[in-house]
């Protein structure tokens, strides 16, 4: 075989080789979701779409990583948690709102008052607080705008009286990636949550929760037995004295509160006065790191019938 033909071959083997090497070079994209406050947003997914889709979840620290293939382009964004969304929602949350709109205090920060729109109208109104009412009351189970909604870490608002406009970016825009990633970072604000009491690590397997039910006592022994139905969007509340949260029980009676370390009071929010409870509030829960259970509470009907409610508001 002549000299010229074997130095064709190996440049034609150098570079099928070479574009072999350049089409599996990756690169890593890495960030950290946090509140407002700074704490970590821990076991929060994040997802990667375009040429490549992926999911992946935040660590103890908030941080998150993805290796992904050079020259593609994608698209980095968290994913909201769905789990309880009265975490960190109570009345003083609306109080603080209706100022707000009123004028006479306003909310101090953009990421609060991004906060307060759970309606997701871009725009802080009666109707925020309305929603939040009912969501406490159980007469809703979620927030229209969801529960959390992120922006870049790395953002400035041009007005942070009004940080809908324009709208925030909520996600990273990749194109061809040529090298590493590093800062892909975003603060997530629990959505009805604007004085900071949204336990933020919530929607992982690592924080602390308060479990019951609440069930008819059909035979009136103040225990759970077999086949006693369960009562649902019963509200149910956890409180320390300074800080309280916030369930509403499942079909099956059932109600999970994510609560800091401590010692609580869970009271039974009854929606009506047909029900007599064994208690309505049991005292001294202590909440460790570990799950808090079997704080139940059992009711019996005064009358088998229906108590009709009307509810009316204005903005």
């Amino acid at each position: 075989m002549k000299k010229d033909t074997l130095t064709k071959i190996y440049l034609l083997g150098l570079l099928i080789w070479l574009t072999q090497v350049a089409s599996a070079q990756q690169f890593s994209v890495s960030g950290r979701l946090t509140s407002p406050d700074g704490f970590p947003l821990s076991h929060f997914r994040v997802q990667v779409t375009g040429s490549d889709n992926l999911v992946t979840s935040t660590n103890q620290n908030g941080q998150f990583s993805f290796v992904l293939n050079a020259g593609g382009d994608y698209q980095i964004s968290p994913l909201s948690c769905n789990e309880n969304p009265l975490n960190g929602v109570s009345t003083f949350d609306q109080v603080l709102i209706t100022k707000h709109i009123g004028g006479l205090e306003p909310l101090n920060s953009p990421y609060k008052i991004i906060a307060a729109d759970v309606d997701g109208s871009n725009t802080v109104g009666m109707q925020d607080t309305s929603l939040i009412t009912q969501l406490i009351l159980g007469l809703i189970q979620e927030l229209p705008a969801g529960n959390f909604r992120f922006v870049r870490t790395d953002y400035v608002f041009p007005d942070p009286t009004d940080p809908f406009s324009p709208p925030p970016p909520s996600f990273l825009t990749i194109i061809n990636l040529q090298a590493d990633v590093t800062e892909a970072d975003f603060i997530g604000m629990k959505l009805g949550d604007v004085n900071g009491t949204a336990i933020v690590d919530y929607c992982g397997e690592n924080v602390s929760r308060i479990l019951g039910r609440v069930f008819n006592d059909e035979n009136a022994n103040c225990s759970s037995d077999a086949n006693e139905p369960g009562l649902d969007e019963w509200t149910v509340e956890a409180t320390n004295g300074t800080d309280s949260y916030y369930a509403v029980t499942n079909q099956q009676g059932n109600y999970n509160i994510a609560a800091a370390p401590g010692v609580f009071d869970v009271i039974l929010h009854k929606p009506n006065t047909l029900w007599e409870s064994c208690q309505d509030t049991i005292f001294g829960v202590v909440v460790t790191d570990m799950n808090t259970e079997n704080q139940d509470f059992g009711m019996q009907a005064d009358a088998p019938c229906a108590a009709m409610d009307v509810s009316l508001s204005t903005p």
